[in-house]
């Protein structure tokens, strides 16, 4: 009977749902190995209290950055461009846009990050000033 409930426990423990960090960790590990430019770097993190996938593309301390995110909620058929720079090391400016529907890109929000090491990870944090006047915070992370 004991080795019976044992075995139940642990199944249940196998069965039950990842919690919501390690199933935007699963996501991000995917999404990392579909990337075929060893420039990208995907993360995890929110904006708000929204899920977000992020794909920045390094070029080095003082350069440009380009990438893109999207909310988990909406999929990636929803994604948003990110462009800015790298100014010294831990920090990152970016301007995140979204696509229009006749193709052109419309500014919606000003990003600043600074970089910690935190637990192991990489975490990016800092605000979001949307340019409808409201405002927000922005973290994203990844294992070291």
């Amino acid at each position: 009977m004991r080795s019976a409930l044992w075995f139940l426990a642990l199944f249940l423990a196998a069965c039950a749902p990842l919690a919501a960090d390690e199933k935007l960790d699963a996501i991000v590990k995917r999404e990392q190995a579909d990337v075929d430019n060893e420039s990208v770097t995907v993360y995890g993190g929110k904006i708000g209290a929204d899920a977000c996938v992020f794909f920045i593309e390094w070029s080095g301390v003082g350069s440009q950055i380009d990438g893109h995110y999207y909310e988990l909620k909406r999929g990636r058929e929803k994604l948003r461009r990110l462009r800015g720079a790298n100014p010294k090391d831990g920090v990152l400016e970016l301007t995140a846009f979204e696509t229009r529907a006749d193709g052109n890109l419309e500014r919606i929000a000003e990003i600043r990050m600074t970089k910690k090491i935190v637990k192991g990870r990489v975490v990016w944090s800092g605000s979001v000033k949307r340019l409808d006047g409201s405002d927000g915070e922005i973290e994203m992370s990844r294992p070291l």
